[in-house]
């Protein structure tokens, strides 16, 4: 016989720490409301063709979601481009893809 025992911890972050630990989270949430569109989307033409692939194992979502961040619906083209994102307590941001990085690796 085995005795499960839970423990319960309260995080004190810094105020770096939390700064850190709400840029995780919010990624986790963007990470999982895509995904939940790419099967949603991948159902909806489900219905239209039957045989239409639909992302369930773990495996096949993350390779549909990496693929999904090389198109242009996620900001990646062939050229560099140049856009404002709006941060909150920061403002409007210019973000530009570097090319360089997603030549390979060195």
């Amino acid at each position: 016989m085995s005795r499960h025992t839970t423990f319960r911890y309260c995080l004190d972050p810094t105020a770096e720490q939390s700064i850190v630990l709400s840029r995780h989270v919010g990624a986790a949430r963007f990470a999982f409301n895509q995904s939940l569109h790419i099967v949603k989307t991948a159902l909806a033409r489900r219905r239209v063709a039957p045989d239409h692939p639909v992302p369930w194992s773990p495996f096949d979502l993350i390779n549909a979601f990496n693929a999904w961040k090389k198109t242009e619906a996620a900001g990646r083209g062939d050229d560099q481009i140049v856009r404002s994102v709006t941060m909150p307590g920061i403002g409007a941001v210019r973000v530009r893809n570097d090319t360089r990085r997603s030549t390979g690796r060195r």
